[in-house]
């Protein structure tokens, strides 16, 4: 318990830190705000946003409970993110032995990326716990007949699963196939009440994914696609670096959950681990192994990227078999038990040391002190101009510090059309202070050319950055800054001709969260 009480300490400094909402945050908080439990379940979310059936009903029960603050909009993805830990947990003491269970929870307690997105209003903290519990289920099916309370929370979880999380059905299907062998390899007959769950569990999945489909967007569609397009296993390969696509993407898990200096060490130890469940138990290893080949198949199929945040369900797996290789190494010399104590904390050091060197709390986009700082210096008068990156950031954070009233101009999308951004720019010319809030948007936002432009007619007085260390180590920042009217030297203030937006189709590189059809260029 003390490694996921670690774990929860982390996730806790993270959750308290109460950084400011990111685009894809808010994103799911304006769908909430607009739509009608109904429409959320059944209609294309806006934004290019996808979550699942259940983990909106909830985020909608909360917002109309309690509303749409930080707090509130990551609390159950927070006890998600406990929830994983647990399982974690619970599934390391059934395939380690003694004090090494305790390391799988560690691992992921301790994961930048597990306590970013534990703190974060997204279903992610979700497929984690859904993944590490559905395996649970399938591995205490190689041990014994359950009882019936326990047949009847397996076939709760399984069914409630696929609507909790959609990366959950790979874990599904490994666990209804691990409930179907543990039967028969014990019995030498498979019971009603077994394939009764288990085709409750098809069933429940197969229409949690057709309902998932049926509420994705033609352009959400494309747009994901496009997006996480490295996601998918070139198939078949033609090049070498699509051969070891498979390899590298497992590598890029393992990483995330040990230390990126050593993540070719740590993918051997996993190799080992891996090997070391199979000679203990087979059914197990392979009820471990079939949510990887399941999502490298849809993978490769095109329909599920294994990238990021979305391959980070996988996680359990990772920490379970690179635990397992770590205890394999350590005991491997059967000597003194201080020598293999010492063995396993080198081995686990690095990990240790990358959590203490780069401790939560991480964000991408802390823009709540912005506007704070903006609300008292703001002066009756003043324009200020939000490019689109920082829209949502604006819809969400102004009524919330007293700038809902506040006169804005929001930018559009122009892509690499870059006079659009010039030209809505010098809409400002004849404001005696300009303030204009800069939030990443990609590559898209052209932000050298906005500047360039209020340099034309004001002069920089200030700039205000909140600059803060993403879970990957980046450094991010959204920036304020205000300008000044520069008079001429004949006492009239300048007034540059605007410039016309460029007309036309929509670019196809506008699309995303930050992007908000109405505003972008027609």
């Amino acid at each position: 318990m003390i490694a996921v009480a670690i774990g929860v300490a982390a996730m806790s400094i993270q959750f308290a830190s109460r950084r400011s909402l990111w685009v894809d945050e808010i994103a799911v908080v304006h769908n909430l705000d607009a739509r009608s439990l109904g429409e959320l379940l059944t209609q294309p979310l806006d934004y290019d946003q996808v979550a699942p059936s259940i983990f909106l009903l909830i985020q909608k029960g909360i917002f109309a409970l309690v509303g749409a603050g930080e707090f509130s909009m990551r609390a159950y993805p927070f006890a998600m993110g406990v929830l994983a830990l647990l399982m974690t947990w619970a599934l390391a003491r059934r395939l380690l032995d003694g004090s090494w269970a305790a390391l799988p929870p560690l691992l992921l307690g301790i994961s930048a990326e597990h306590v970013w997105l534990s703190s974060q209003a997204k279903q992610y903290s979700g497929d984690l716990a859904l993944t590490a519990a559905l395996l649970l289920i399938g591995v205490v099916a190689q041990d014994r007949d359950p009882s019936r309370w326990r047949r009847w929370g397996m076939v709760l979880v399984g069914i409630t699963a696929p609507w909790m999380s959609q990366p959950a059905l790979f874990a599904l299907a490994a666990a209804g196939g691990a409930l179907l062998w543990g039967e028969w390899r014990h019995a030498r007959r498979l019971s009603l009440g077994t394939v009764a769950t288990v085709g409750a569990w098809g069933i429940s999945g197969l229409l949690a994914l057709a309902s998932a489909q049926g509420r994705v967007s033609t352009g959400t569609m494309q747009f994901m696609r496009d997006y996480w397009s490295s996601g998918f296993l070139p198939f078949p390969p033609r090049t070498w670096d699509e051969l070891k696509w498979p390899a590298y993407t497992l590598r890029v898990i393992i990483a995330e959950v040990t230390d990126w200096r050593w993540s070719y060490a740590y993918f051997a130890l996993a190799v080992v681990g891996g090997w070391a469940v199979w000679r203990r138990s087979r059914p197990v290893a392979l009820t471990l192994a079939a949510p990887i080949v399941g999502a490298m198949a849809a993978a490769a199929l095109g329909r599920y990227p294994l990238e990021g945040r979305l391959a980070f369900f996988l996680a359990p797996i990772a920490v379970l078999l690179v635990s397992a290789g770590i205890a394999a190494v350590a005991t491997l010399a059967k000597g003194p038990r201080w020598a293999t104590a010492a063995m396993a904390l080198l081995l686990i050091t690095p990990p240790l040391v990358s959590a203490v060197r780069s401790p939560p709390p991480y964000t991408l986009q802390h823009t709540r002190p912005l506007f704070e700082r903006l609300q008292r210096e703001y002066r009756p008068g003043d324009r200020v101009y939000v490019p689109y990156g920082g829209w949502q950031a604006w819809w969400y954070y102004a009524p919330r510090t007293g700038l809902g009233s506040v006169p804005v101009l929001v930018g559009s999308c122009h892509d690499t059309a870059l006079a659009g951004y010039e030209a809505e720019v010098r809409q400002l010319h004849d404001a005696a202070q300009t303030w204009i809030l800069f939030v990443a948007a990609g590559e898209l936002q052209g932000p050298d050319v906005i500047v360039r432009a209020a340099d034309t007619f004001g002069e920089r007085r200030a700039t205000y950055t909140e600059r803060h260390v993403a879970a990957d180590g980046t450094m991010r920042e959204v920036v304020l800054m205000r300008f000044d009217r520069r008079p001429t030297a004949g006492g009239r203030d300048d007034e540059p001709a605007p410039r016309g937006a460029p007309t036309g189709p929509l670019p196809a590189a506008c699309r995303g969260a930050a992007v908000d059809r109405l505003l972008a260029r027609r």
